[in-house]
Order: structure tokens, then C-alpha cells, then sequence
């Protein structure tokens, strides 16, 4: 399999309907909790976390480019006091 078919597959299984964001990975730090199919957790940080390994069983993954986007209000986001966190996308 070369790199555009891993790539693909990866995408592919990764795609999210409805609300989305699509991350362009360009080798920068991640913070990220991880959660294994088979119930292990944990946490990285690191740099060019492209693939991640289950410390536990192993499991090997490839990380998705897609996230989900959760729909909320401006008012439900100053109740927690982040309303300077927002920030504003247009085409």
C-alpha cells in the first residue's frame, strides 16, 4: 500500500457526517488523550504523532485528520468564561 492509499484509507475511516473540522498535520506538538479500542487510556505529548501505540496491548493506529465539531451557544461558553477562546472563521 503507498503513502496516498494509507493516507486515503485513513481519511476514509476517520470521516465524521455533520458538524467537522479536517486538521492539516504539519509535524507540530499534540496534546491528546487516547482511548484504545480495547479500554486502555492514556496521554501523549508529542511532536509528529502521525501513528500512536497502545502501551497496554499494542494496537498501532494511524491519527485522523477529522475532529467533531460539538454545536454550542455564546451563552454556554461564557458561563465557563471562554468567550476570548472563540475564534471567528469566514471564507
Amino acid at each position: 500500500m503507498g503513502e496516498s492509499e494509507l493516507f486515503s484509507k485513513i481519511d476514509g475511516a476517520t470521516r465524521i457526517d455533520g458538524p467537522h473540522g479536517w486538521i492539516q498535520w504539519k509535524g507540530t506538538e499534540v496534546c491528546m488523550d487516547v482511548h484504545c479500542t480495547y479500554g486502555a487510556h492514556t496521554h501523549i505529548d508529542a511532536e509528529f504523532a502521525y501513528y500512536v501505540e497502545c502501551g497496554d496491548c499494542g494496537a498501532l493506529f494511524a491519527v485522523g485528520a477529522y475532529v467533531k465539531l460539538v454545536p454550542v451557544t455564546a451563552a454556554e461558553v461564557a458561563e465557563v468564561g471562554e468567550l476570548d477562546r472563540v475564534t471567528v472563521v469566514s471564507e
